[in-house]
């Protein structure tokens, strides 16, 4: 933390803005983000509205703080792998934490997805969160390429693609909420990641 942030926002403080955090999260999995308002954070967080502004401008604010949490856990699950691994293993491990992730936290994500459509902000954060997956898949498709384990490609395209394939599904996933075992998903879309790299 910054030397320079107000001392309301050390020690409780912290909980303080958790809670605020969390109370959002309960909210805009049950509200649509247009109607959810500053006064129904503050009711379902148990404080005021001279409180919530020490930790956030505005709605619009303490939404993009919880979609860049969510996102960097994301992230974070997803490069779980260590390269001793065999690949098949490994793109398992990096499947498996982005689908477990992405499924835990639906109730961000499903009010992430059609807000990044209507506000810049948000579109810039999704747009950001999807090029760093595309290039740390770059550069493992390029090793892979290197070291004589996946076949020539066009790392770019095909980090893309694949990288598309697993995100598409999972919003498919929150947003129809079809009834399909999460191992299994994560095995078949691990195989067709594998199958159209491996030489």
């Amino acid at each position: 933390m910054s030397q320079l942030a107000p001392r309301s926002r050390r020690g409780s403080g912290e909980e303080t803005r958790a809670g605020l955090l969390a109370a959002a999260r309960r909210i805009g999995s049950k509200s649509p983000f247009s109607r959810i308002t500053v006064e129904q954070l503050t009711d379902a967080a148990g404080t005021s509205r001279a409180t919530f502004y020490l930790y956030f401008k505005n709605k619009d604010e303490i939404y993009l703080e919880l979609a860049r949490e969510t996102c960097d856990l994301l992230y974070e699950a997803a490069g779980h792998t260590s390269r001793g691994h065999e690949p098949r293993e490994a793109i398992e491990l990096a499947t498996r934490g982005y689908v477990d992730v992405f499924m835990a936290n639906a109730d961000v994500m499903r009010l992430l997805y059609p807000v990044a459509r209507a506000d810049d902000r948000f579109g810039s954060l999704l747009s950001t969160v999807r090029s760093r997956f595309h290039e740390r898949i770059e550069r493992g498709l390029e090793r892979g390429i290197a070291d004589g384990v996946f076949r020539p490609l066009d790392a770019p395209l095909v980090a893309r693609a694949l990288g598309g394939m697993v995100e598409n599904f999972c919003v498919r996933q929150i947003f129809h909420q079809e009834p399909l075992d999460d191992e299994e998903c994560v095995r078949v879309l691990s195989d067709l990641w594998y199958h159209a790299v491996a030489r």
